[in-house]
């Protein structure tokens, strides 16, 4: 057998193409359920198709696909959601899986349609060949990743969790160490205000600001990027409300330049001069989202926690300065920093197939994302974004190179292998 552990897709890689590509259509954007729901029965059915027990449960939120037994489960977290795609600034159809030069392009090729059908291929490779395990293998399917986890939350109370696992939701090598996450929703009275939209999802730099204010339209564009590098995006938010606070008087507007105008949280007390590489080491604070409802204006405010002391830096600030802006606000997400020791057996044995399959060595990152291993205890976040490969989630264009695709099967191949079979 260890002369076909590699490259196995290869045999069904026209097949593979011709799933994602299906997948790939299916705008399965978080808060869509009739698409999301669709996106889940897609992908189970294929499993039961390949001959694998799959079904889903909590009420059509979470997908389950097992194989093998053992006196251990082996968890693999992924998704099914996908955060929505503005098709003006793609090159191509966004819900077109399409190739060009190379690379494949499309919305959640990346996060994470591609990674979650690299899993099931690899269960459909151990089926066809009655591959015996000494753990059993589960793959779980969320629906709600890019916003709350609600999903998880409710399986993790009517279920038995796996005893270790993973989640292909960043870079590898290994991310063993992760930020925490703190979603806040700000609501501010709309005087003043006909129209207002930004942003498309609380976890990423929004590119449009549109506003109608003392009936004076404004129009404001950035650059989308996922809310953990804001230096690498251009803040529609903060653009717009840094010349609309010069301009009318609204308590948003003056927020935000005030307070959530650098991103890392200076006016919160969060003096972060001593650390470098800012993104990935301080703390982030970034507005994400605004929408409107009835008289109510609503703000989203994305924040990766760096330091242990900074959820009760930001919360007590909040408090102290919420009647000089009249906003009212709540937390609606709160995910405390992970870190799971690397001497674990588990992680040394995913380390071993890294190292097998790339011949590099493996380093443990500190990961300013929220991967979907915070949503499970004893996981961790473990690829499927190579080395010196571009990260490209939640952007526009999100792309992969096909010559990715191979070596991203062979490390989880190799990798479930060590974990599950030997």
């Amino acid at each position: 057998m260890e002369q076909n552990l590699y490259n196995s897709l290869k045999d069904d890689y026209d097949l593979f193409i011709e799933d994602l590509t299906k997948f790939i259509q299916i705008k399965s954007v978080s808060n869509d359920k009739e698409k999301i729901s669709h996106a889940l029965n897609f992908v189970i059915n294929l499993a039961q198709s390949f001959g694998l027990d799959a079904k889903t449960v909590c009420d059509n939120q979470i997908g389950v696909i097992e194989y093998g037994t053992g006196s251990q489960t082996c968890g693999i977290l992924c998704h099914v959601d996908i955060v929505d795609a503005i098709e003006k600034e793609w090159n191509f159809d966004p819900f077109t899986l399409t190739e060009h030069d190379g690379y494949l392009y499309g919305r959640g090729v990346l996060d994470g349609k591609a990674p979650c059908l690299i899993m099931l291929y690899i269960l459909k490779y151990f089926k066809e060949n009655n591959i015996q395990t000494k753990h059993k293998i589960q793959l779980i399917l969320g629906t709600q990743e890019e916003i709350v986890w609600n999903d998880i939350a409710q399986y993790r109370k009517e279920y038995k969790l796996p005893d270790y696992g993973f989640s292909p939701d960043g870079y590898f090598p290994i991310q063993n160490a992760e930020k925490g996450l703190l979603d806040l929703a700000f609501t501010f009275d709309k005087v003043n205000i006909e129209m207002i939209k930004a942003g498309n999802a609380t976890n990423t730099v929004p590119s449009n600001f549109d506003i109608i204010v003392d009936e004076e339209e404004y129009s404001f564009s950035g650059k989308t990027v996922h809310s953990t590098i804001p230096s690498q995006g251009d803040n529609a938010i903060i653009k717009g409300c840094k010349q609309l606070a010069n301009e009318h008087s609204h308590f948003l507007f003056s927020f935000v330049n005030d307070y959530l105008s650098d991103s890392y949280g200076l006016k919160f007390g969060l003096r972060q001069d001593d650390v470098v590489n800012d993104d990935k080491n301080r703390t982030t604070i970034v507005p994400t989202m605004i929408e409107e409802h009835n008289d109510e204006l609503f703000l989203s405010v994305n924040v990766r926690l760096a330091h242990s002391n900074t959820y009760e830096k930001i919360i007590d600030k909040l408090y102290e300065i919420q009647d000089n802006y009249q906003f009212e606000f709540q937390e609606f997400d709160y995910i405390k920093p992970i870190y799971i020791d690397p001497d674990s057996g588990f992680i040394k044995k995913m380390s071993k197939a890294y190292e097998e399959v790339t011949k590099l060595e493996t380093e443990y990152i500190f990961s300013s994302k929220t991967s979907y291993a915070k949503a499970m205890p004893n996981f961790v976040c473990f690829g499927p974004i190579l080395v010196d490969s571009e990260d490209t989630s939640h952007q526009a264009n999100e792309n992969i190179k096909e010559g990715d695709l191979l070596v991203i099967y062979d490390i989880y191949f190799n990798a479930i292998l060590e974990l599950c079979v030997k």
